[in-house]
């Protein structure tokens, strides 16, 4: 199963973001179209503590849920601000909480495998109205 492990993205609590990455197929190289998909899905979850973020257990984000897949195979996700919730009592201004994003799909009528994990930094930004 082809997989990728991404550097971290910095997010705002509570602030909507982009993010975009390209789904491939085993040679890390081809794009995989969004038509040659059988599933999508998102998990979200804070790595210190396991909280499940926002309801993104395991959900459908074939193109769904903010969730879209072009042809050329361009995973594009907005997040909204409540994917960049903060889950640590009393968090300092300026620190931040490390959130893992799990993305799995299937392709080839459902016979092959991919996996994306995507470190999100949500920065505590309480200065900010």
């Amino acid at each position: 199963m082809p997989g990728f492990v991404s550097p971290a993205f910095v997010a705002k609590k509570g602030q909507s973001f982009r993010y975009s990455a390209t789904l491939t197929a085993d040679d890390g190289v081809t794009p995989i179209p969004a038509s040659s998909l059988s599933t999508l899905t998102l998990n979200l979850i804070d790595d210190a503590t396991g909280v499940v973020i926002n309801s993104r257990n395991n959900q459908n984000v074939l193109n769904a849920n903010g969730v879209t897949v072009s042809e050329a195979g361009v995973l594009v996700w907005s997040g909204t601000a409540a994917d960049s919730s903060i889950v640590t009592p009393g968090l300092a201004n300026g620190r931040t909480e490390l959130h893992r994003a799990t993305f799995k799909w299937t392709w080839s009528s459902g016979t092959k495998k991919g996996a994306y994990r995507l470190w999100i930094s949500v920065e505590e930004n309480s200065d900010v109205a």
